[in-house]
């Protein structure tokens, strides 16, 4: 299918009480890519996916300062 796209995986990571994982887009010549972050706080999980050019940790971000802001309920 000349419109599929294909992503490479990073491995799992859990860092901080987050889980994240990384794909980036095997075509994308400026760097696509998406993070996946997952964490809970106490009732409440937060599932974030953020992409972007070269995306790094934002997803873990997100999901921090969503964990952070249940807490302070």
């Amino acid at each position: 299918d000349p419109n599929a796209h294909y992503w490479t995986l990073s491995e799992a990571a859990d860092e901080n009480g987050i889980l994240t994982i990384t794909r980036e887009q095997e075509e994308s010549t400026r760097g696509w890519s998406c993070q996946r972050a997952l964490t809970a706080e106490n009732n409440v999980v937060a599932d974030v996916s953020a992409c972007a050019y070269d995306v790094d940790d934002r997803g873990a971000q997100i999901a921090e300062q969503i964990a952070n802001k249940i807490a302070e309920q």
